[in-house]
C-alpha cells in the first residue's frame, strides 16, 4: 500500500528546521510518502516533500525503498487509517455500481 501523510509544524519546531536549511525558509508543511507491505508490519519511507503556503515543493529528501519493521504506534496508525480509507472508498464504489 502506498500512502502519504502530511505533517504540519508547530511554531517551535519550524524555525529550528529552517535554520538548518535555507531552502526551507518558506516551508509550512511536509508530506511523507510511505510504502507498506500487505499486512502493515513493514514500511519504507520513500520521500519527504516540504511545501510552501501555495503547495509548491521547496525541498525534497529522498528516502529508501528498503522495508523496515513498523516499531511505533504512529506508523501502525498511518497504515490502519489508510486501510480504512481504502475500504470505505471500495464500499462507496460498490454501492454506486449497484445503483447504476
Amino acid at each position: 500500500m502506498l500512502l502519504s501523510a502530511e505533517l504540519r509544524y508547530n511554531k517551535e519546531m519550524l524555525p529550528k528546521l529552517q535554520a538548518t536549511k535555507p531552502e526551507l525558509k518558506t516551508a509550512i508543511s511536509m508530506t511523507q510518502i510511505y510504502l507498506y507491505n500487505n499486512d502493515g508490519t513493514q514500511y519504507a519511507l520513500l520521500k519527504s516533500l516540504y511545501t510552501d503556503k501555495d503547495d509548491n515543493v521547496v525541498y525534497t529528501i529522498k528516502g529508501s525503498p528498503n522495508l523496515q519493521p513498523v516499531k511505533s504506534k504512529l506508523q501502525m496508525l498511518l497504515y490502519e487509517r489508510a486501510l480504512t480509507a481504502m475500504e470505505n472508498q471500495k464500499r462507496i464504489a460498490d454501492m454506486l455500481r449497484r445503483k447504476a
